[in-house]
């Protein structure tokens, strides 16, 4: 890896959900090719096994049958040649096992084409890519590698062009601990409609919300009232007023600002 740190991977917790934590990663796309062209060639890089060959292959064979023949190995999503969607022609004749994340995020493995495709979303600002979008982006690129070459290539310099909706990148956040008491003040249940409720509590002395639409996620804190969420950066979540009873709280999530009172 180039650009990969362990800091860029923490745990996703859900305890209303399951015991076992999410661990998520942020990886730039040519470390994800790297980690695709890896399994391509069998576990071998620069003539070193680093994966034994025969775990390569189990973990790129179809373990539950999906159906149609799609399947599910170790991580990876597995489709078989001849069942393709018509809709993606140029992948109909192979066979190929793709990885998939949030928004978006694929590494798609074609080994008879010998080809590895890396497909990323922008999740920073939650604009994700539905996923049969990104299908047919790699059914495009490869259908582009298969055509006949020409026989003078006309080469020119690559000029990167930022997009026009590029977004600036999100800041890096400073979380502060919280003691405990300072946590079970922001417990309890809060109200933003009569049929849309919010719940904070505490869990192994971590703070978490659910959030109606939403679902719930742990809340890391940049001072003693004001959290974020590391699943969707951007968000704010204050709690009024910062001394005495709690009454309310204040998110801004997705440019939308929602007002609740505490029950």
């Amino acid at each position: 890896m180039e650009d990969w740190e362990p800091s860029d991977g923490f745990e996703v917790l859900e305890p209303g959900r399951s015991s076992h934590p999410a661990h998520t990663f942020r990886i730039s796309t040519r470390d994800l090719a790297r980690f695709g062209l890896l399994y391509a060639r069998n576990g071998r890089w620069n003539g070193t096994q680093i994966i034994p060959a025969d775990f390569i292959k189990e973990s790129t064979t179809p373990h539950t049958d999906l159906g149609e023949g799609d399947g599910y190995g170790f991580m990876w999503w597995t489709h078989r040649a001849g069942t393709h969607p018509p809709e993606y022609p140029a992948l109909a004749p192979f066979d190929l096992f793709v990885a998939r994340g949030t928004g978006g995020q694929a590494i798609f493995v074609i080994p008879a084409a010998d080809m590895v495709i890396v497909h990323r979303g922008d999740t920073d600002y939650g604009r994700g890519i539905a996923r049969p979008v990104v299908m047919r982006i790699a059914d495009r690129i490869l259908a582009g590698r298969r055509g006949e070459p020409r026989a003078i290539p006309a080469l020119k310099p690559l000029e990167a062009v930022p997009l026009a909706s590029q977004a600036p990148p999100i800041p890096p956040q400073r979380y502060i601990p919280v003691n405990a008491a300072s946590l079970t003040r922001l417990t309890g249940a809060y109200e933003f409609a009569p049929d849309a409720v919010a719940r904070v509590w505490v869990h192994d002395g971590r703070l978490f919300m659910f959030m109606p639409g939403e679902g719930e996620a742990e809340l890391f804190a940049l001072s003693p009232d004001e959290f974020t969420l590391r699943v969707i950066p951007g968000v704010s979540v204050r709690f009024e007023p910062r001394r005495g009873p709690v009454s309310g709280v204040t998110v801004v999530m997705r440019g939308r600002t929602m007002r609740a009172r505490k029950r």
